[in-house]
């Protein structure tokens, strides 16, 4: 695939057969258009009689006239920079094919981007101090009658906390479950502490968000029992609550959408019955000056193929645009609780039926759930260069949750997340994912940056244990940059996670660093879960991880080698849970680098002694001098020494040594001439490639020196 630079108004991909000239004139969109006009100008022309159109729905309806039905080259819709206001979402279906959506190209540099949103733009001459709430101002907001109810408000471009108890950063802690001991019905409720839950104002909108350990549940009040002091919800928790230890979860969990809770700077909140808007302005706010957009709809652009009768949406790109507001959306009735939060059901950018399209440098930011979802029936689409931030769940989500075979017309497969940042994610649901692959194939995930994520980086798979058929696999995930991942709000997580038997898959020359989870258990680097079979993971880097770098969980057939693994804070370096009884082709650990201060070198959750796998041409090194320890829990046994392990059979050409990394306190890993590794034919790791390419080897960024680690 070949790309020219991105603001060009003439897109050369090879992905699009037609030539880059259409039969007519390119189509234009402008702030000052008019879509009464030709659309054929690309300013007004003096008379104001003739010029763009003001709405990019208008130019892809004037691109389905102009082609009168008949199959032409590829048409262009150029839209200038300004924000364009919808009231409904783009959307594409296949009569739209071969059609490039583009920024017009400018001067200026750097060049503002057109904005598509689906929000509402708050007038700032409304606003009056309120006289019930201290500090707090309101402005009427009369689309509330009219059934408009925004979740998410922006100023200045920058998210705002919708009012909660307690406030952001702090939680309240149930007292216990309903019943002692746990069942099914503790999905539905809890009991509650002291008086920290009561009747509040427009009860009907108020949510409370559960926190467990991988997911935080959110739900709306179907009763409140002050007396008993326990709290019904209108659909239940995944687990019960109380299942996950309260080192997982803290037992916390907080109150949305509450004006009682309109109290600190930065806060909002929407009474829709009185149709008042309240905010709290940040100090030197002036709330007659400030830009404030509530969330609209769900979806700023749809592409809407039938792939079960195999018509799709062929050769369309999205160049140069900004995708905005898009919002969330729960019903009482709709369970919200499952990880990577893949009980959502649409995204800012949803797609269905696509099939070899582009999205190049595109910005999709300020969205309530997932900016993007390509569902089924897509196939070789890339995203080249985006810029995705600022997301209630997660960035990109691939595939579903059912299994499609690879070549049938509903499977989605071959789509390139490239050279892309995917960041600030979970702000509504914290279980969203950076790059998510549920039951898809032949995906490449390159060159990206994933971080300030709270839950996984990238998440490869969906089935779990050793299931069969696989319809995940063949993904390769390398050369990324990957930090604060985790950020302690969830648990039992990884910057790399996958599921499943995914023969083909290979996880290489990946930066990670960074990753934390609520409690003291199971921040992963690499995390190779339930069942993660046939897969490569090599050449990656992993440092800073509040549990282990690298953790297998029921695995067969992996190989992992020549990764740098170093944790000088973790307890645990290097977990493993193994299954006697599944023992098809073994894995191997081999030509690793481990570099560790304290806890015990393995962990090892099964009797390694009954399961295939080998250890082997590793190094080790301890940098406290402390004697290597290789526990297994099922034995009792908890100081196997280095020998002992050695006349296992383990690690016979291994070595205990000081693998002399160039200065590893400030994170470059590069091994110094001389070093033991070479003697194990372990190799070098260039991070030089590593990230996308318009950031690479620009020094130091969050502490890592690129151009060393």
């Amino acid at each position: 695939m070949i790309f020219l630079a991105p603001r060009v108004v003439c897109v050369a991909l090879v992905l699009i057969a037609q030539a880059c000239q259409a039969q007519f004139p390119p189509f234009y969109v402008a702030t000052d258009g008019n879509d009464s006009w030709s659309g054929t100008l690309i300013r007004p022309n003096s008379n104001l009689t003739d010029g763009p159109f003001a709405t990019v729905q208008r130019a892809r309806d004037a691109v389905r006239a102009a082609r009168n039905n008949a199959t032409t080259p590829q048409a262009q819709v150029i839209v200038e920079p300004g924000t364009f206001y919808m009231t409904a979402p783009l959307v594409l279906e296949p009569q739209d094919s071969n059609t490039v959506y583009t920024a017009q190209e400018c001067p200026s540099s750097p060049c503002p981007r057109p904005v598509l949103s689906v929000g509402v733009a708050v007038g700032t001459s409304g606003w009056s101090k309120s006289s019930t709430i201290r500090d707090a101002w309101v402005t009427s907001f009369p689309q509330a009658a009219a059934g408009v109810y925004p979740h998410q408000l922006f100023v200045n471009g920058q998210r705002r906390t919708r009012a909660r108890l307690p406030d952001l950063g702090d939680y309240y802690a149930w007292e216990s479950p309903l019943h002692v001991p746990i069942d099914a019905g503790d999905c539905w409720g809890f009991v509650y502490n002291n008086t920290d839950l009561r009747p509040f104002h427009n009860m009907d909108d108020v949510n409370i968000i559960v926190y467990h350990s991988w997911t935080a549940s959110r739900h709306f009040v179907a009763s409140l029992d002050t007396g008993n002091r326990t709290v019904m919800f209108t659909t239940p928790t995944t687990n019960p609550i109380g299942t996950f230890p309260d080192s997982f979860t803290g037992r916390r969990y907080y109150v949305d959408n509450v004006i009682e809770g309109l109290d600190s700077p930065g806060e909002w909140y929407l009474d829709r019955e009185a149709a008042q808007l309240y905010y709290y302005p940040l100090a030197g706010e002036d709330v007659n000056a400030i830009d404030v957009v509530v969330a609209g709809g769900t979806e700023v652009l749809v592409l809407q193929g039938d792939p079960e009768n195999e018509i799709f949406v062929d050769n369309v790109v999205v160049q140069g645009l900004s995708l905005q507001h898009a919002d969330w959306t729960l019903a009482p009735t709709d369970h919200a609780d499952y990880q990577s939060a893949a009980f959502l059901n649409t995204s800012a950018v949803f797609a269905v039926g696509v099939r070899s399209s582009a999205f190049l440098d595109v910005e999709i930011a300020h969205v309530g759930g997932y900016a993007v979802w390509l569902e089924y029936g897509c196939s070789n689409v890339t995203f080249d260069s985006a810029s995705i931030f600022d997301m209630g769940a997660g960035g990109v989500r691939i595939g579903t949750s059912t299994v499609n075979f690879n070549g049938a017309a509903t499977a989605t497969f071959g789509v390139s997340v490239r050279n892309s940042v995917v960041t600030d994610g979970g702000h509504v649901f914290p279980e969203g994912t950076g790059v998510f692959i549920q039951m898809s194939s032949f995906n490449n995930v390159q060159n990206n940056e994933l971080s300030y994520l709270n839950y996984d980086g990238v998440s490869a798979g969906w089935q779990w244990g050793f299931q069969l058929p696989s319809t995940a696999n063949n993904n390769l995930i390398e050369y990324n940059y990957i930090h604060h991942i985790g950020q302690s709000i969830l648990t039992d997580l990884g910057a790399i996670y996958t599921l499943g038997i995914a023969p083909g898959t290979v996880v290489r020359n990946n930066l990670i660093h960074d990753v934390s989870a609520y409690g003291p258990c199971c921040a992963n680097g690499l995390y190779m879960d339930e069942g993660t079979t046939g897969t490569l993971w090599t050449d990656n880097i992993v440092y800073n991880t509040k549990a282990a770098p690298f953790h297998q969980h029921l695995g067969a057939g992996n190989l992992i080698a020549n990764n740098i693994f170093v944790s000088l804070t973790s307890v645990v370096d290097g977990v493993f849970r193994t299954d006697p009884n599944y023992l098809p082709d073994g894995w191997a650990f081999e030509r690793n680098v481990v570099y560790f201060a304290e806890g015990p070198l393995w962990f090892v959750e099964g009797l390694w002694q009954q399961t295939n796998f080998t250890f082997d041409s590793n190094v080790y090194f301890n940098t406290l001098g402390l004697s290597l320890e290789f526990p297994d829990i099922k034995t009792g046994m908890t100081n196997m020494t280095w020998t002992m392990w050695q006349a296992a059979g383990q690690d016979v050409n291994s070595l205990v040594a000081d693998p002399m990394f160039a200065d590893p306190l400030n994170f470059n890993f590069t091994f110094a001439s001389g070093s033991p590794v070479f003697e194990l034919g372990i190799t070098q790791i260039d991070t030089s490639s590593v990230g996308p390419s318009a950031t690479r080897n620009t020094g130091s960024r969050h502490g890592v020196d690129r151009k060393s680690a």
